[in-house]
């Protein structure tokens, strides 16, 4: 009798697959050849081509069939617009859909993206490739249709056999958990027997993993490196993916930028290669693409992983502005870079003083920076410059130099507060999901030019109202015009710094300054702005001499001089003259030291080249000889987010990206021993107060802070 049902449910199964593939047949659905033209980063096609684009060059088109009746086709893969009526939509398994209307969720209404794209992703039997902006619903998009999948009937006789059902890759841990967090709030709510049947688990660096091959995960949301480890070196859990449904790659432009494609491409023959273990051989296997950006990259990977002729869903309209119309823009031309700092700062604790719903992102560019903000900014709270119970508000640091656990609580606090601000380098900037920010703050330039576009994405989101301040001076004149040249940013307003709403003075009098801890964020501004030079062609003597006059204020000595050893000065390419005026050099280094550079060099201090250094221009295409993304984007090393059982997902060497700068000779941006290769007995550490090296500003509390 087993033998009889096994053999029944294996017809059954092939005889479901048949009538899929003649439904295919004779129901064609247009699909985007990318043969001859390709989407390319932050470029858009018309709105009518959203859900139909090139129909007609299509092979395998029926005879005779017209546009107006491809279009028809197409718009039958649209669901309707409330929860309400999807949850009545026959393809779809309404307790999936209904807990979305109840008291703790509350959705209402679909985004354009899951209108688009839910459907197509049931139908469509090699997978769909779907463009659309951050928050614009992606994440929901594709978990209702993985648990739909999951709770058909026969797809839960596979769940009760261990049979991993769905695999969602991220690019980042941060943004794995917040998938793991959407997948949660809605299995939860589902009803009992299917919530026991659906398990899911998530596989990243900085997390013990444990996988037993007798409770195997329906669900798996996983960052490549771990994932890939976990397919190699755990027992049993590569045969448990045999009769996997979707492959779901989040983000995947990002996941190509980091340099994560070998991975990937092992995970997808390690899975194709198990398939001959599959209870159900012939079950397709879905893969599908969510992206900001289709580009060449991109392109190449969906032929590779889906079919040459892919289905492609562009829910990014031709006419829509590249940062969200919801998000006012607003642009403070200051004097000088310690205009801008101390500008942002002010304004920062000016608005949690005065509003009860500030909640605020501030970007910094270099790990350095993010500390010594978040501990200065903490610093004036508890000096009272404003009413810290009143409001309750925190100020939390994030960067990849942090602890897994830092950051998860980090995440965790800012996303509970009404209040608060978190400092942080573009490691937020794309993917983290955070309700009710009400202001993104910058004071410097982002890496790549489409950094600032995500950045200010992230408030206004869900169809809120926000606001985007960036604070930038003359010598950053070139990123302004290069960002409202190439992205098309449109400023609604722009003011100048004293027409601009802040307390600087009230905030310089309550802060205090730590020479030690200044001058390694200093230092990073330095090497950030160099490793800039080339794409932005920023004047590096007029930035240094920004730098130096921001130290100058900050810590109240006019006469105050960088420490600086011979491969800081070697790297700047700057003469001796403009050197020895902001730099204390060591006492062994002359004017013809070979680390100067000669005056009359035919080399400019715009960044194009940099002396002795062998540092490079910076290549606007951000590729290094290992075929990567040079700055592997957002706080990676070269290798990728996340690297297995070793977790070495961030770089802690670099400022936040991962960039390995060949005139510094690998060493980290923000190391405190940093170019300090001289004698600190005969510096001007002990020439100019005698004993300490902290400066404070209105008062001093030496005990508390002393070295």
């Amino acid at each position: 009798m087993a033998l009889i049902r096994a053999f029944s449910k294996t017809l059954l199964s092939r005889l479901v697959v048949s009538l899929a593939a003649a439904r295919s047949v004779l129901t064609i659905r247009p699909i985007r050849p990318f043969s001859s033209a390709v989407i390319y980063r932050n470029e858009t096609i018309p709105a009518a081509a959203n859900v139909l684009a090139n129909a007609k060059d299509v092979n395998g088109l029926a005879e005779g069939k017209d546009e107006a009746s491809e279009e028809e086709s197409a718009v039958s893969d649209i669901l309707p617009s409330t929860f309400l009526e999807v949850a009545e939509h026959p393809e779809i398994n309404k307790h999936v859909v209904t807990p979305l209307t109840h008291v703790g969720i509350g959705y209402k209404d679909l985004t354009p993206v899951q209108q688009r794209s839910i459907l197509p992703m049931l139908r469509e039997e090699k997978g769909i490739v779907c463009r659309a902006k951050t928050g614009t619903g992606k994440t929901l998009a594709f978990i209702i249709p993985t648990l739909h999948t999951c709770l058909t009937s026969e797809n839960a006789a596979q769940i009760r056999d261990n049979k991993v059902q769905a695999i969602v890759v991220a690019p980042t841990r941060d943004l794995a958990l917040q998938i793991e967090s959407e997948f949660h709030k809605l299995i939860s709510k589902l009803r009992g027997n299917q919530r026991k049947n659906i398990s899911y688990q998530t596989l990243i660096g900085g997390r013990k993993t444990v996988i037993s091959p007798r409770d195997i995960p329906a669900i798996v949301i996983a960052t490549p490196g771990r994932l890939l480890d976990c397919l190699e070196n755990t027992r049993g859990f590569a045969k448990a993916c045999s009769d996997i449904k979707y492959r779901i790659y989040d983000e995947a432009d990002r996941l190509l930028d980091q340099g994560f494609e070998e991975h990937l491409n092992s995970i997808d023959s390690i899975l194709r290669g198990v398939r001959k273990d599959a209870l159900v051989p012939d079950t397709p296997l879905k893969s599908v693409l969510f992206s900001a950006t289709v580009d060449k990259n991109v392109d190449k990977f969906a032929r590779n992983t889906i079919s040459n002729n892919y289905r492609f869903i562009d829910c990014v309209d031709k006419d829509e502005p590249e940062a969200h119309k919801n998000i006012h823009q607003t642009l403070v031309k200051t004097d000088n870079i310690y205009q801008s700092q101390i500008g942002a700062m002010s304004f920062i604790l000016k608005n949690l003083n005065k509003n009860k719903n500030f909640k605020a992102i501030f970007f910094i560019p270099t790990i350095a920076g993010v500390e010594w903000c978040t501990s200065t900014i903490n610093r004036a709270i508890k000096n009272k410059l404003f009413d810290f119970q009143k409001r309750r508000s925190f100020v939390t640091p994030l960067h990849g130099k942090m602890t897994q656990s830092r950051r998860d609580r980090a995440v965790k606090s800012f996303r509970q507060l009404e209040s608060g601000v978190l400092v942080c380098t573009d490691v937020a900037a794309r993917g983290l999901d955070f309700k009710d920010v009400s202001h993104v703050v910058q004071f410097a330039p982002s890496i790549d030019l489409a950094d600032y576009v995500h950045k200010v994405g992230r408030t206004a989101r869900a169809g809120a109202k926000g606001k985007a301040i960036i604070f930038s001076s003359p010598c950053e004149s070139n990123y302004i015009r290069m960002l409202e040249d190439q992205t098309g940013i449109t400023f609604n307003q722009v003011e100048k710094y004293e027409d601009f709403e802040t307390d600087d003075q009230e905030f310089k009098e309550k802060i205090n300054m730590f020479e030690d801890e200044f001058e390694e964020y200093g230092t990073s501004l330095i090497s950030f702005y160099r490793s800039q030079a080339a794409s932005y062609k920023f004047n590096l003597r007029a930035v240094f001499d920004d730098i130096v006059s921001l130290m100058r204020e900050f810590l109240k000595d006019p006469e105050y001089k960088f420490p600086a050893g011979r491969r800081l000065i070697s790297g700047l390419g700057l003469s001796y003259n403009d050197i020895s005026s902001i730099m204390a050099l060591p006492p062994n280094m002359s004017p013809n030291d070979p680390a100067f550079k000669p005056r009359g060099s035919s080399k400019n201090r715009s960044g194009s080249g940099f002396g002795r250094s062998g540092y490079r221009s910076n290549n606007r295409d951000f590729n290094d000889r290992r075929g990567g993304s040079r700055f592997n984007d957002r706080g990676f090393n070269s290798r990728g987010s996340d690297r297995g059982l070793n977790d070495r997902g961030f770089n802690d060497r670099g400022f936040d990206r991962g960039y390995k700068d060949r005139g510094f000779n690998n060493r980290s941006f923000n190391d405190r021993g940093f170019d300090r290769g001289f004698d600190r007995d005969s510096s001007r550490y002990n020439q100019r107060d005698g004993s300490s090296k902290s400066r404070f500003g209105s008062f001093s509390e030496s005990k508390r802070y002393k070295n």
